[in-house]
Parts: structure tokens; C-alpha cells; sequence
């Protein structure tokens, strides 16, 4: 099947999930599309009456004239609410499903998607898509029916003039597909530079305290006004391809018109055609030549929407993390990790860790150190399934975590990232958003295993307290305790420390190893850390380098080893210290 039907196919079913409003739409239309023809046949009767003098019927035709009006009026009132009605529902369907299968991509979509064209075909794409829905489908399903309902009036009428006058519609439709054609290839170009414009604006916001701090507004002005022009730049083609396309249309008409008209004078003169015949002819054309004008910018519209929906259709047809998956239900006892001959990379960049194995026991505390790119981090993200390893095996609970429903995984992992992600709100939803059905007691109970209780009980509303943008209205410590108590509820059977004690000082610190002391053994826990003090609180430490585990054993022992990498990170951390 092509791209083009695909799509077509794909923008009905949406409409046909709302199939009752849809198809009462669809009959107001007919009604709306009769009311709108019915003038000519309306005054072809009244210059018919006038010609024979029988002005009696004129008030007859008088309330026939107004009912026409109100019926119009009213169908037209009622077209434009329902359709209206029916974008929004079906832009509504479209947002909701492009923000779930986004949220069920897998890492590595983001790594080669930038966030700006992300962000674009979720907001630009799917307002193109509503406002053709709303303001241009009720014109394209009725103009076509008063053009359908005006030609067969017509061919009874005069087949001769009907012909010439599909001859121009023809010659309309072939140019105005051609000139359709290119604005949908200009138009899908155009958003694309929508998106890159998004994705300049998204940077500049998002590293805002690092573009003053490096004295970079000059240069990331620049880079914005770049995507800007180049924006423009293909938006000007497009609006002069839709721009031409009504005074196109408008033109050829013009010609129809006057070669019709100047036939029926001749007809009449000839006395082969009857006045009111004529007005009724004109009147007609007069009709269709709205819908007919109005088709061509609706071709053009229809253009512009099925481009935006190909790329919204991009991100829909994805593969998520868990699709066409149905696994059973899994229950996990315990956090026992093994990885069996594990290698991993970045899509086609170098290996990151390479043959892994090892296994970490129930309760057990291990840190993971070695240099940075050595894998850590990456080691640990492959636990939860955030990527998947290129060859080999990782178990949990004796499970391939590979047969176990990601929910299911991810409810037993708690993880305290190195770059502290909070959402605009209070702490206390900040917190509670690691288990939404905790208590209060819960919140202060895991707030206060963080050291975090004391800082928060201060403020002037507590737990109450908003804290901004990423959580812009705290200090990095505090912003990292929350972080930490949003895990602790959790209560995960494994809980990962990426740098859990980065941000604070000496003294948090100190408050923060102290709580973890108490809790390390409830779960598996495994610590990442550069601040080598963080590693005392192992049981086992495993040494990485260039993706592999080159040393393993407890402080005590890598310690005792001559020229171990683990004895030189030491030195040099307690030298830096």
C-alpha cells in the first residue's frame, strides 16, 4: 500500500472513531448543500411568473424564499459546530496517542531524535491537522456535493453548457493537483524546519544558565535567526504556490462564465432558449463558483494536513519498548542481578562494555568506579531496560529480564539519576510520585531517610512549597535529597546511586551515608560514584575500564593489590580531597 493511501486510510479511521457525530455532520451537509441550490431553481420560477404576469404567487414564493434562508442559515450554523466539534475530538485522539507512544519509545529514539522535532509534530503538525478537520472538511465534503447537485441540475437544463463548463473544472482539478503536489512537498520540508526552529528555541531555554554564563546569546541568536530564514525561506515558496491557486481558479472561471453567458444570448436571440432558462443557468454558476473556488484552496489545505500527518504517522509507527509483546505475569522475590557475557553499544558507535559477567547477590552493596566512559552508568541502565544489550543475558531474581513486563521491571528498580530531574509542582508530589498511593507518614518517613525532612520542615509551606521549573527554586543538594526520598518510597527490591551524594557538602553528605547505612540491606544496591568515600558503604566495589570489570573485590583487597587501577583512583581522589 502506498504512503499516500496509508495516510488517507489512517485520518479516516480517526474520524470514523467518532462515526455518530461524523455522519450527523454528514446529513446536515446534504441538507445545507439542497438550501444552497435551491435559489436558482427559486428564481427561474419567479422570472418565469414575471414573464406571465401572474404576480399573485410572488408572496408564496416570498416565504418559500425565507424558509430557504433559514434552513441555510441554520444548516450552515449547525455544520460549523459539529465539524468544529469533531477537529478538536479527533486532534484530541491524535495528541493523546503521539504523547502514550512517546512515553513507550525506547532510549535510543531520543539519543537520534532531536526534541525540537519531537515537540513540533505534537503542537504545529496536529493543529494543521485540526484546523483542516474543523474549518476545511466541512467544506470539502460540502462544496463537492453542491457542485455534484448543481451539474446534474444543470445537464437537465443544457447538456451544452455543462460541458463547457466541465471542461474548465477539468482543466482546474489537473492544475491545481500539479500545484497541490509541490506546496505537500514544500509543506512537509517546511515543518521539518519548523521543528529545527523548536529544537533551537527548546536548546536556548533549556541551557539558559550556560548560555549567560559562557556570554553565548550572540551566537545562539544567530544560530536561532539561521532556522529562522531558512524557515522562511521555504514558507515563501509555499505561500506563493497558495497564493496563485485562487486567482488561477478564479480566472478560468471567469472564461466559462463568459463563454456561457454569451451563448445563451445568442440562444436567446435565436429563440432556442428561454430567459429564465438563462437566469436560472447564471444563477447556478453564480452558486458553484464559490465551492468551486473554494475546492481548489481545499485540495491545497489537504495538501498541507496529509504532510503534517505523515510526520505525526512517523512517530506513531515506531516500535515501542514493549510492542507486539504479550508476556506473562512475573513475580520477582529478590534483587539477585546476573549478567552472563553481556556487550553492549550505542547503535553504531564503539562498544561500551564488552563480555560482562558477574553476579550480585540478594541485599548485597556493590559501587561501581573506574574512569568516566568506562560503562557505569551504562551498565546499569541496561538493568532496567532503558537499552538492550547487543549479545548476552541479564537476570533478575534468576529471571531473563528480557521475559519480564517492563512495568513489572521498573517498580523494582529505583533509581537516583546523576542529573537531578524534578517536575514544576510541591515537594510533597515531588516525592509521592514514587509511589502515588503513599501516605503522608510515608513521604515524611522517606524525607527523613534522605536528610531531607530537616531543610523542608523550614521553609514557609513545608511540603506545600513549590519549587519551580526543575525544581529551579532549590539548591543542588536539596534538589538531590528530594530525589533520593522520591527512590526511598518506592521501596525498590534493587536501588541504583548514580552519584547520589554529588551535590552535597561535607555535612549533608555525612547525614545522607549515615541514612543510607541503615537501608542499604533491605534492598540490592549498587552505587556509582567518583567520590571514592561513597565506596566504603560496599560490600564488594567492581573496577571498570573501557567496558570491563578489571577488578573486583572489597576496599580492603583492591587496597593490597600493587599498581591496581583502583589503588591509583583512590590516591588520586583522597590527593584531590
Amino acid at each position: 500500500m502506498s504512503e499516500k493511501n496509508n495516510t488517507h486510510k489512517r485520518l479516516i479511521r480517526y474520524l470514523v472513531q467518532h462515526k455518530a457525530l461524523f455522519f450527523t455532520s454528514f446529513a446536515i451537509i446534504i441538507i445545507n448543500s439542497i438550501a444552497t441550490l435551491a435559489p436558482a431553481e427559486w428564481g427561474q420560477e419567479v422570472v418565469t411568473l414575471i414573464e406571465k404576469k401572474q404576480l399573485s404567487s410572488i408572496a408564496f414564493y416570498s416565504l418559500i424564499a425565507i424558509l430557504i434562508i433559514f434552513t441555510k442559515v441554520f444548516t450552515d450554523f449547525l455544520r460549523k459546530y459539529t465539524m468544529n466539534w469533531l477537529g478538536q475530538l479527533v486532534s484530541a485522539d491524535m495528541q493523546r496517542d503521539i504523547h502514550g507512544k512517546i512515553l513507550s519509545l525506547p532510549m535510543g529514539f531520543f539519543r537520534n531524535n532531536e526534541m525540537g522535532q519531537l515537540i513540533s509534530k505534537t503542537t504545529n503538525d496536529i493543529t494543521i491537522i485540526r484546523l483542516f478537520f474543523s474549518q476545511n472538511l466541512p467544506s470539502l465534503l460540502k462544496d463537492p456535493l453542491v457542485i455534484l447537485f448543481g451539474l446534474v441540475m444543470l445537464i437537465n437544463k443544457n447538456f451544452l453548457f455543462t460541458m463547457e463548463l466541465l471542461v474548465v473544472g477539468i482543466i482546474i482539478a489537473i492544475v491545481m493537483q500539479l500545484i497541490g503536489n509541490r506546496i505537500k512537498t514544500i509543506s512537509k520540508k517546511v515543518q521539518n524546519k519548523v521543528g529545527k526552529t523548536v529544537s533551537r528555541l527548546h536548546e536556548s531555554l533549556f541551557s539558559i544558565d550556560i548560555i549567560k554564563l559562557f556570554s553565548r546569546e550572540k551566537y545562539h541568536t544567530e544560530r536561532y535567526d539561521r532556522s529562522v530564514r531558512h524557515y522562511l525561506k521555504l514558507s515563501k515558496k509555499e505561500i506563493m504556490l497558495d497564493a496563485a491557486g485562487t486567482p488561477i481558479n478564479e480566472f478560468l472561471s471567469f472564461i466559462a462564465a463568459f463563454i456561457i453567458v454569451g451563448t445563451g444570448i445568442i440562444m436567446i436571440d435565436a429563440g432556442k432558449m428561454q430567459p429564465g432558462e438563462l437566469v436560472s443557468f447564471v444563477l447556478y454558476l453564480a452558486i458553484l463558483s464559490q465551492p468551486l473556488n473554494a475546492v481548489t484552496n481545499l485540495v491545497l489545505q489537504y495538501k498541507k494536513a496529509t504532510a503534517s500527518a505523515q510526520r505525526v504517522f512517523e512517530i506513531l509507527d515506531e516500535k515501542g519498548e514493549d510492542q507486539d509483546r504479550d508476556l506473562p505475569p512475573v513475580t520477582i522475590s529478590s534483587g539477585s542481578i546476573t549478567f552472563k557475557h553481556v556487550t553492549f553499544s550505542y547503535l553504531t558507535s564503539k562498544t561500551i562494555l564488552r563480555n560482562l559477567s558477574f553476579h550480585i547477590n540478594d541485599g548485597e552493596t556493590i559501587a561501581l568506579v573506574g574512569p568516566s566512559g568506562s560503562g557505569k552508568t551504562s551498565l546499569v541502565n541496561l538493568i532496567s531496560r532503558l537499552f538492550a544489550p547487543d549479545s548476552g543475558t541479564i537476570c533478575l531474581d534468576g529471571k531473563d529480564i528480557a521475559s519480564i513486563p517492563l512495568e513489572t521491571l521498573r517498580n523494582h528498580i529505583g533509581y537516583v539519576t546523576q542529573e537531578t530531574i524534578l517536575f514544576p509542582g510541591s515537594i510533597r508530589e515531588n516525592i509521592r510520585y514514587g509511589n502515588i498511593d503513599c501516605s503522608e507518614s510515608d513521604i515524611v518517613t522517606a524525607s527523613k531517610a534522605a536528610h531531607a525532612h530537616g531543610f523542608i520542615m523550614k521553609l514557609q509551606k513545608k511540603y506545600s512549597t513549590k519549587i519551580g521549573e526543575r525544581g529551579a527554586k532549590l539548591s543542588g543538594g536539596q534538589k538531590q535529597r528530594i530525589a533520593l526520598a522520591r527512590v526511598l518510597i518506592k521501596k525498590p527490591s534493587i536501588l541504583v546511586l548514580d552519584e547520589a551524594t554529588s551535590s552535597l557538602d561535607t555535612v549533608s553528605e555525612q547525614h545522607v551515608q549515615d541514612a543510607l547505612k541503615k537501608i542499604l540491606h533491605r534492598q540490592t544496591t549498587i552505587l556509582i560514584a567518583h567520590r571514592l568515600s561513597t565506596v566504603l558503604l560496599a560490600d564488594r566495589i567492581f573496577v571498570l575500564d573501557s567496558g570491563r570489570i578489571v577488578e573486583s573485590g572489597t576496599h580492603a583487597e583492591l587496597l593490597k593489590k600493587k599498581n591496581s587501577l583502583y589503588s591509583q583512583l583512590w590516591y588520586n581522589n583522597n590527593l584531590l580531597n
